[in-house]
């Protein structure tokens, strides 16, 4: 193999790297930001849980007390 199509084969071999690096980068990035958002969800699901079990419970307790 000649010196020339080494030389070649490494050169591509690098580009490859640096795209896959890239794309590796986005969709890291991504991740973080589905992960960002689906915290903020799950925040805000739990608020909602904890507001209609605390009501019920409460609603419960006065309709125990009244009967």
């Amino acid at each position: 193999m000649d010196r020339s199509t080494l030389t070649q084969q490494v050169e591509s071999v690098e580009r490859n790297v640096a795209f896959l690096q890239q794309e590796h980068r986005i969709l890291l990035s991504g991740l973080r930001l589905e992960i960002r958002n689906l915290k903020k969800r799950c925040n805000g699901l739990q608020k909602k849980f904890e507001e209609t079990y605390f009501s019920a419970q409460s609603k419960l307790i006065y309709i125990t007390k009244i009967c």
